[in-house]
């Protein structure tokens, strides 16, 4: 049965570290360092953390007892067949140091994480092929025995040369074995080529030259101006006519006065509606910015447009 407190075995382990020994003998340094990290991480909860200072402290100084803690770790995380393989190289190496108590307990512990695992077998394929499940490698091939995983959902890979030759989706139940064989497996069909489309380059629109739009709005410019002026006359020979009905040459000017106005207002509206035309056919570089035209009543007409 496992303990309901997985710290009080961590600490239990403490008090063995104190008797000298080989991989430590030499006081503080880079292993003993990392050892007690991953103590420290893994009394905090942050397990994946513990499992790298374990595993690092171990690849600078092998000790079976690093094992122990590593597989600890890796149970907290459901990795259960890496803590399947630390807790049976941890027998396998400290047996003969180990108390049949911690012995009869780490059995039972294998028994448990065991039936949490499913085992997968590859034949065939490619000397030094690399088998990859879950985005992480495992092994090369040819392999000397079953992998061990986890029960659930895999994505297997086997990549020689950068190459897939296979790629599968499994679902693996409680000490299921998944043989492979690659002598009849298919590699997988390489992605098509992206289709591509030749596409119609749109016809430029042919633009006219500038200088037309510049005359017509400076045209209609000038010819606002004038009916501005002559609006102006006209009301003063009205303001005349009408103070001194006797004259008749105020009348005239009125008259005179008031056709102009009617003709500057109608050279004024043909050149702005001109301008306006012009200005959807008139290349500017990027963008028209603003064009006024005044009409008789003072308001302007403002036009802004992307080419």
């Amino acid at each position: 049965m496992r303990p309901a407190l997985p710290w009080m075995i961590t600490c239990l382990f403490l008090t063995s570290m104190c008797a000298p020994l080989p991989a430590f003998a030499q006081g503080p340094d880079e292993a003993r360092a990392c050892f007690d990290r991953g103590i420290s991480l893994y009394e905090r909860g942050e397990f994946e953390k513990a499992v790298s200072e374990f595993e690092r402290a171990y690849a600078l100084r092998p000790s079976f007892k690093i094992l122990y803690n590593l597989a600890l770790a890796a149970t907290e995380l459901g990795r259960y067949a890496e803590a399947v393989r630390a807790y049976s190289r941890y027998l396998d190496q400290g047996s003969a140091s180990l108390e049949p108590e911690r012995i009869a307990w780490v059995n039972n512990e294998l028994e448990r994480l065991k039936a949490l695992t499913a085992y997968v077998i590859v034949e065939g394929g490619a000397k030094d092929a690399i088998l990859i499940i879950d985005n992480v490698e495992e092994a090369r091939l040819p392999l000397a025995e079953p992998l061990l995983v986890d029960m659930g959902r895999h994505t297997i890979v086997v990549e020689h040369l950068q190459n897939r030759t296979l790629e599968r989706v499994v679902r693996l139940a409680s000490q299921e074995t998944l043989r492979l064989d690659l002598r009849t497996e298919t590699a997988p069909e390489p992605d098509p080529a992206p289709t591509t489309y030749e596409t119609a380059t749109p016809a430029r629109v042919k633009r006219l030259p500038v200088w037309p739009f510049a005359v017509s709005t400076g045209l209609a410019v000038a010819s606002a101006g004038g009916l501005v002026a002559f609006d102006f006359a006209t009301r003063s020979a009205y303001d005349k006519a009408k103070s001194s009905p006797q004259e008749t040459s105020h009348v005239q000017d009125f008259e005179k006065y008031q056709r102009a106005e009617w003709v500057m207002l109608g050279a004024t509206a043909a050149c702005g509606i001109t301008a306006v035309v012009l200005a959807f056919f008139t290349r500017f570089g990027q963008r028209v910015e603003a064009t006024a035209v005044l009409l008789p009543s003072g308001a302007a007409v403002m036009m802004s447009r992307s080419f």
